[in-house]
């Protein structure tokens, strides 16, 4: 399955909770345009190193997702029978799939990958 990686820039109270919601990652460490370190340890305890975060303190995680014809991409490009492409923002491969749909593509770091055909579905 192709896998797309996420960075996200988020504050204190939005780290706490991404990783509240991502329990699966059992231990992370994340360290802030600060220097502060936040660890996420074994059963979702979370340990601070230091005793003053500021409110402007941000953390930058990098998360990958599995792709699914359900998976709503920032971007997709679809090709159809006809030639013509067709970009969508914000959707996934399900909302957009047509008769006519020949391949879907979308940016993973940077660079067009095509992530489905018609012959094959999702592309490894």
């Amino acid at each position: 399955m192709p896998t797309i990686k996420t960075k996200k820039e988020m504050n204190l109270p939005e780290l706490i909770e991404w990783l509240w919601d991502n329990q699966k990652l059992r231990q992370c460490t994340v360290i802030s345009n600060m220097y502060n370190i936040v660890k996420q340890k074994s059963r979702g305890r979370i340990e601070f190193s230091g005793g003053a975060f500021h409110p402007e303190e941000l953390f930058t995680v990098i998360s990958e997702e599995i792709i699914t014809e359900y998976t709503n991409l920032d971007t997709l490009v679809e090709v159809r029978e006809n030639g013509t492409v067709h970009t969508h923002y914000d959707t996934s491969i399900r909302e957009e799939e047509r008769d006519s749909t020949v391949e879907f593509h979308t940016l993973i770091e940077g660079k067009l990958v095509l992530i489905w055909d018609r012959e094959e579905g999702l592309v490894e």
